[in-house]
């Protein structure tokens, strides 16, 4: 049944026109600073099923050559690459960005690429030679605070004259609940205390016979999580910590992070670390 209806769902979508595409992805260049005209390499639409990724490849004035993909049902470009995706990508290691200059012309591409929806500027890092920059969606002012869940944009630029490399659009995010907070960030520290020393760490020394004890970590956030399963996000507080595990041999541990959901103060479980 699911099947029948992805497909019914999938073959209800009028593909776009090759002119249409190939004048948002142009657009979405030049908004980059991407200087035109644009000579066209090859276009393929598709049909919109969901096996099937539409492409757009466009050289410009010096040979280079754009590429975009679509994404399949709605037909939207959801990545754009200069040259060859695998020489867009960052280096290592990293540092954080705080020219203001660099910043206001970074978010100002990203007003370009983002809309009308409701973003904010997450993170923007630097391997030195590349920036890449995240704007996160926000819905009724929170983002989604999971790593597993970054909906948003992701944009990289060359560093320091900004041109243009990578581009990714997130799939679109799931509906949300519409009730207000009601833990404050300390409600949910408590909470995660609460837990921790009163349910994880007694269920360890039973189950395994070792102690676990927590060091909490800065960066503690509130917005939405999606629980397997579930078809409405959540709001919740992600609260970090550095978890160790005190067995008779050595002591084991590194990053991890609790959910804890804004409405009830109970633990959202996730698969991966937050």
């Amino acid at each position: 049944m699911i099947v029948l209806a992805l497909a019914s769902m999938f073959a209800q979508v009028t593909p776009p026109s090759a002119e249409a595409v190939l004048g948002k992805f142009e657009s979405l260049l030049g908004g980059f600073g991407v200087k035109g005209p644009m000579r066209i390499q090859a276009v393929w639409i598709g049909d919109g099923s969901p096996n099937t990724v539409g492409s757009v490849v466009v050289s410009d004035r010096s040979g280079t050559r754009y590429t975009g993909y679509l994404r399949p049902g709605t037909f939207a470009l959801y990545a754009m690459f200069r040259g060859k995706e695998s020489e867009d990508y960052m280096g290592y290691p990293t540092t954080d960005v705080h020219d203001k200059a660099i910043l206001k012309r970074l978010s100002e591409y990203g007003a370009r690429a983002y809309g009308r929806e409701s973003v904010r500027m997450e993170s923007a890092r630097s391997d030195g030679k590349k920036v890449l920059v995240f704007f996160a969606i926000l819905r009724r002012g929170f983002p989604f605070v999971a790593a597993s869940q970054p909906y948003g944009y992701s944009l990289t630029f060359t560093m320091p004259d900004l041109r243009f490399l990578f581009f990714m659009a997130d799939s679109p995010p799931p509906p949300v609940d519409t009730r207000n907070p009601k833990l404050s960030e300390s409600d949910a520290v408590e909470a995660f205390r609460r837990i921790f020393e009163g349910e994880m760490a007694p269920r360890a020394i039973a189950d395994h016979h070792w102690s676990i004890s927590y060091r909490l970590q800065p960066g503690r956030k509130l917005g939405w999580y999606l629980p397997k399963g579930e078809s409405v996000a959540r709001l919740v507080w992600n609260i970090p910590y550095i978890g160790t595990r005190h067995t008779e041999f050595a002591d084991q541990g590194g990053s991890a992070g609790m959910l804890i959901d804004a409405i009830t103060g109970k633990q959202v479980p996730t698969e991966t670390v937050p």
